[in-house]
């Protein structure tokens, strides 16, 4: 009912508990008058009772001064979405499908990066049920195949003038030992080898776009985890040996994870605010949290995980990507950083003190 009456006035669809986190950040609409509106409102799909009720709030605005965009783009994830969002990418169907659904809930056109065409159509039909005019485009990706990134890529930019943003989400946890055949350990290579590559290669289109566009309105969004500091070797990336065959799977995992927050911070480094170029990229590395995907656990380890409270679902695993990559409160002082769940800056990742991971960007192999 609400989204009927935002549709009349040319606003955008809001989330489900959106009035319940606007309530709640706005502590002049606590009165004994909204509480008795707030309840009819969630009781009855009466549209004079919820007109009644927007009145009510728009009277408070009027008196208190409270922004009034805070109403129609605060979404049941508690804070601000406000930035232009003509395109995105966002690699991984399974894993990337709430991320998407919250984006194209907002009028962003987004392509869905996956190496399987038919779990991705499953995964947008399941998105359209909740968003049936989200604007979802297919593009076929292996990140175990770097040519087929360097054709999505090239696809990607035929088909756009402008891109704001990239989430690198795709990934794969705690699988065995393999070499692909552009010579990484399959970890590294899903997770952090392609996704860089995927992000050199959208670089030039990201760039103009910047240059283009409101400041802060470019982002990309690396998806890490805690196992970057759980799990990686203690002295950080081993580019001396860099598909170490002789360690664990998890080991092997971390290290990956590290590379996904040591690319943010140097992408932030080169094209972020401060380091002078006229269009400046935002980034970050999130870790979405202890999500239950199909990333690598085993369906029994899986119930004893969630019994444990450890899991959380689906769904908040994409809040801090879209707070990342969308949200009007993610500050320019943010870039660069590591946020955790959900859609909270922490004060570091665990890195090396001067550790970064450079190579490719001016160096290193050539791919096109």
């Amino acid at each position: 009912m609400a989204n009927s009456l935002l549709a009349d006035r040319d606003a955008s669809p809001v989330g489900k508990r959106w009035a319940h986190n606007f309530v709640e950040r706005q502590p002049e609409l606590k009165t004994r008058l909204f509480r008795k509106y707030d309840y009819q409102r969630a009781k009855y799909e009466d549209p004079t009772i919820i007109r009644n009720w927007f009145m009510l709030i728009q009277n408070t605005i009027a008196k208190y001064g409270i922004r009034s965009d805070d109403i129609w783009n605060l979404d049941e994830t508690g804070f601000m979405m406000g930035i232009i969002m003509a395109g995105m990418v966002v690699t991984g169907s399974e894993r990337g499908k709430s991320t998407v659904k919250r984006l194209v809930q907002y009028g962003a056109t987004v392509y869905m990066g996956s190496r399987s065409e038919g779990k991705a159509t499953d995964a947008i039909e399941e998105i359209k049920k909740e968003a049936p005019e989200g604007d979802i485009r297919f593009v076929q990706m292996d990140l175990q195949k770097l040519e087929t990134v360097v054709e999505a890529a090239k696809e990607i930019r035929s088909k756009e003038t402008a891109l704001h943003g990239l989430i690198n989400n795709a990934g794969i946890m705690n699988t065995p030992f393999e070499i692909t055949a552009d010579g990484y350990e399959g970890q590294f290579q899903t997770n952090y080898v392609s996704h860089w590559f995927l992000t050199y290669q959208l670089l030039p289109l990201l760039t103009a776009t910047a240059m283009a566009s409101p400041s802060g309105t470019v982002r990309i969004v690396d998806v890490t985890s805690d196992g970057h500091s759980l799990f990686a070797p203690s002295e950080g990336i081993k580019s001396d040996d860099i598909n170490m065959e002789a360690a664990g799977s998890m080991t092997r995992y971390g290290q990956s994870k590290l590379g996904n927050v040591l690319h943010a911070k140097e992408l932030n480094r080169r094209y972020g605010p401060g380091s002078g170029v006229e269009g400046a990229i935002w980034t970050a590395a999130v870790h979405p949290g202890h999500i239950h995907t199909s990333l690598g656990t085993t369906p029994k380890l899986t119930s004893i995980l969630r019994c444990m409270g450890i899991l959380d679902d689906v769904d908040k695993g994409s809040i801090s990507s879209v707070f990342a990559i969308a949200s009007a409160d993610f500050k320019e002082s943010d870039s660069g950083g590591y946020i955790v769940p959900y859609a909270k800056s922490a004060s570091r990742a665990r890195t090396r003190p001067r550790q970064t991971w450079r190579s490719g960007y001016g160096s290193g192999r050539k791919h096109s």
